[in-house]
């Protein structure tokens, strides 16, 4: 027996009886506990009911209509975003189907606080989708018929994307330095991430994320362009910062001239031959240790020693390269020999001697320097030089 069926058989047999039932009815809904309802029924103070309703058929019907009513299904979410979400994200809500005078709540402003992608929140929906557009903490509710059920309820923390800008000075996320020169610390401070992976570092450098702040630090030990990438982990939204970092390699200096030129020898007042190197990363050179009258220049990457030395020694040499990384030098080494010398060494006059032929001459000397040898002219038959 349905309890419309019921309800026209009660107003048919009695009125009164019907609002006391009627009223019945909804103090059980208040105490919902079967065992109770029993117990409600074997009150001898109630034993009248059996005897109104006449039949074990109707006062089984009594108990359908009323715990029927009592046991209708109030709404419940069947899905929802849980207890966090992000900001842009799109989350759904559902509840029952198939069920009538859906009413949604939904906190703030459509198209400032939220958009509804799919779905709605009209009395015939019973499912939505929305995307949140302000941070905060969220509440969505939803109720339908029957009237009388505590409203579906879910709760939601919409986090903002998380963030990260540079902390350190202005120009520290773009530096030029030398390799194997310490790193200027770059820093980034963050928000809502709980970590961070990086890339396109150049070796010797490394990266930390500790308390929202990430820092490059190091020592680059490769040269090139290094353009760098930090993406943030944890938290909402891929939020990545770059930045790149020049390496320098050292400044090089190669000898071009022929080999050997760097360590010749020559008479002085007598041109060298030019000595050449060329460098790389200079923007200039100073030369020391050059004899008098031989100079040093820098032009085009190129080193040029040349000149007349007008002193005689041995002169070594030492190229330093300016600008640029490193200290960078190439040493070589000049001699000058002097011009040969002769001088009389016999008894002064000698070269100038007087005598009768055939009558044998003083001997003449001389003490020379720098000769290997020597020729000899204009003496008479039967003298001779050596």
């Amino acid at each position: 027996m349905s309890p419309n069926a019921l309800q026209v058989m009660l107003k048919r047999r009695n009125m009164f009886f019907l609002t006391f039932l009627e009223n019945l009815c909804l103090y059980l809904k208040q105490i919902i506990n079967y065992p109770l309802i029993l117990k409600y029924f074997s009150n001898s103070r109630f034993k009248i009911l059996p005897k109104v309703l006449k039949s074990k058929g109707i006062l089984l019907a009594f108990f359908i209509f009323c715990l029927g009513n009592s046991y209708a299904q109030c709404p419940t979410f069947t899905a929802s975003p849980g207890a966090n979400s992000c900001i842009g994200t799109d989350v759904t809500y559902t509840t029952e189907a198939n069920q009538t005078n859906y009413l949604w709540s939904v906190p703030g402003v459509a198209g400032t606080d939220y958009t509804i992608t799919s779905g709605g929140i009209g009395s015939t929906d019973n499912t939505v989708t929305l995307k949140w557009l302000t941070p905060g903490n969220k509440t969505v509710t939803v109720n339908y018929d029957p009237v009388g059920c505590v409203d579906a309820s879910s709760i939601t923390t919409v986090d903002d994307n998380s963030t990260i800008s540079l902390s350190s000075v202005a120009g520290t996320d773009a530096p030029s330095l030398c390799i194997n020169t310490p790193l200027t610390d770059i820093t980034y401070s963050t928000t809502g991430a709980t970590g961070a992976t990086f890339s396109g570092l150049p070796a010797g450098v490394t990266v930390t994320w500790a308390a929202n702040t990430v820092t490059i630090s190091g020592t680059p030990t490769a040269s090139g362009t290094f353009n760098y990438t930090v993406t943030l982990t944890g938290g909402c939204g891929t939020v990545t910062a770059t930045g790149s970092i020049t390496v320098t390699p050292d400044n090089t200096i190669t000898l071009t001239s022929a080999a050997g030129t760097d360590a010749q020898s020559g008479c002085i007042n007598t041109a060298i031959t030019d000595i050449t190197y060329t460098t790389t990363g200079a923007t200039g050179a100073t030369f020391s240790g050059l004899p008098a009258g031989v100079t040093g220049n820098w032009a085009g990457d190129v080193v040029t020693i040349s000149g007349t030395p007008t002193v005689s020694g041995t002169f070594n040499y030492t190229v330093t390269l300016t600008g640029g990384c490193g200290t960078v030098t190439a040493t070589g080494s000049i001699t000058v020999t002097p011009d040969n010398t002769i001088t009389l060494s016999s008894a002064v006059g000698t070269d100038a001697q007087s005598g009768c032929i055939n009558t044998a001459v003083t001997n003449i000397t001389y003490a020379t320097t720098g000769a290997t040898g020597a020729t000899f002219s204009g003496l008479p038959a039967g003298v001779n030089g050596n």
